[in-house]
């Protein structure tokens, strides 16, 4: 992006005028694959509950019994709470039982493919690709699709875990802070309070999402680093976007007052969790900041450990990854390549500076930032390739380059559609028959303290933990 030229990339829409009804319907078929695979067998699939879901549920139904109000609770190694609350009303309203206490996780995890689709269409990645628009929201299809069907992603929508809640909400700024940022029109009739209208409502939601994981902390240091950048390469406009950033972080400060009163109140809190597992506590800072990157690319592309057995991206979605990487650093000019490599890095950070048990769920959940940016990367790359590929048959034919109205035709629909196929067998495969049988098992230890804990009937029983979490 040329300077003096603000919104000459973010303003157009990857696809094209409209996104059409052939990609709705495609769209549609997406969510409601994604669905079915969150929610069959949402009560037996992991078999039980596990210890953090437990307590989970428990706080959930404290909460909201004593109507008590609270930005956080220290127990369990600290927790932030906004999910408890929604876990503690689909509980009141459908009764308590583990398909109920799951239940918020599949519907929010679904949600979350929609708004994905949003805000690849809204920052207009296909440009990255092409100067033509390629197909109706190529782009943010692909990456809705592999989100779907994405196996680490299936896994947290079928647990009990609040941070799964940061990803629509993460979406949702993202979304209003590029429709502030980069109005869709320029000119006398966008005004700056159409823009910071859109800011605020990015403000609020970030806001909100301090309430929901502690990953959230780090969002700020993708918008701000990114809004330096832009400031700096672009001086147009610039009073404007001033007071719009200004709206945004008071609107975000103001709504975060709660949770920052608590801290006050409370400094232990804090940063209690993350000091604890910072590798600044040992002696070699950069061998394992090494070992950590190492491991985290290896989280995309490989196994090892019980949930790294099936990486969360399979053989073209990772494909894509590495296309897409490429594509973004050779555009880092571009605001929307600047903002997914900002986004991606950075959401990475929790995992590669804390100490890691790489065998734990919570080493994958711990970059549940960058999971978004991830599958947009790779959807970008998987669209080059596409692109590349159809180009390059034309030209062997003997035809001339693809014409710009090739661009939105329905064929290119195709590609999410065969992409949803080929990774969502792979995926059902493995985490319905694959994870059942070699790692989601009861042990026999485990059945015969339970049966003897239910013949106690409501007698007081003391129970080892290790016992009680299993």
């Amino acid at each position: 992006m040329m300077p003096g030229k603000e919104t000459e990339a973010p303003r157009h829409r990857s696809g094209g005028r409209t996104s059409g009804w052939p990609a709705l319907i495609t769209l549609c078929l997406v969510i409601t694959i994604a669905f079915g695979l969150r929610l069959i067998e949402l009560d037996r699939l992991p078999l039980s509950l596990s210890l953090d879901e437990s307590v989970n549920g428990l706080d959930a139904l404290q909460l909201w019994r004593t109507r008590w109000l609270t930005p956080f609770l220290q127990n369990n190694f600290g927790r932030e709470t906004l999910f408890f609350y929604v876990q503690g009303v689909v509980l009141w309203l459908s009764g308590i039982s583990i398909f109920s206490l799951r239940w918020a996780s599949a519907v929010i995890g679904v949600l979350t493919i929609p708004l994905l689709y949003r805000v690849g269409q809204r920052m207009g990645l296909g440009r990255l690709v092409s100067s033509t628009p390629l197909g109706p929201g190529m782009v943010g299809l692909l990456a809705a699709t592999g989100l779907a069907v994405s196996y680490w992603h299936l896994y947290f929508s079928r647990v009990a875990l609040r941070a799964i809640l940061l990803l629509p909400l993460l979406l949702a700024q993202v979304w209003c802070f590029w429709n502030g940022w980069y109005p869709r029109q320029t000119g006398p009739t966008v005004g700056r309070w159409q823009r910071w209208r859109w800011l605020a409502a990015a403000g609020l939601l970030l806001g909100i999402s301090f309430y929901t994981y502690l990953a959230a902390r780090l969002l700020p240091v993708v918008f701000a680093v990114f809004v330096i950048v832009e400031l700096i390469r672009n001086r147009s406009n610039r009073k404007v976007r001033l007071g719009g950033l200004l709206v945004f972080g008071t609107v975000a400060g103001t709504v975060s007052i709660p949770l920052i009163l608590y801290f006050i109140r409370n400094p232990q809190a804090m940063a209690s969790r993350a000091q604890a597992i910072s590798i600044l506590n040992g002696g070699a800072f950069l061998p394992a900041l090494a070992g950590n990157a190492r491991q985290v690319l290896f989280l995309h592309f490989g196994g090892g450990w019980w949930l790294g057995h099936w990486p969360t991206l399979n053989v073209l979605s990772g494909v894509g990854f590495l296309v897409g990487l490429l594509v973004c650093l050779s555009r880092i000019r571009r605001p929307a390549s600047l903002f997914l490599l900002l986004w991606w890095g950075v959401g990475w950070a929790p995992t590669l500076l804390s100490q890691q048990h790489w065998d734990r769920v919570t080493t994958i959940l711990r970059g549940v930032v960058a999971w978004p940016a991830t599958f947009l990367l790779s959807a970008v790359g998987l669209t080059t390739l596409v692109w590349l590929a159809f180009t390059w048959l034309r030209r062997l034919m003997g035809y001339p380059p693809p014409p710009a109205g090739l661009a939105n035709s329905r064929k290119w629909l195709a590609v999410p559609v065969g992409f949803l196929l080929f990774a969502g067998l792979a995926t059902v495969h493995n985490y319905s028959l694959a994870f059942p049988s070699t790692q989601d098992q009861s042990s026999g230890q485990s059945s015969s303290s339970a049966g003897y804990l239910k013949g106690q009937g409501y007698q007081l029983t003391l129970t080892p933990n290790r016992f009680y979490a299993n």
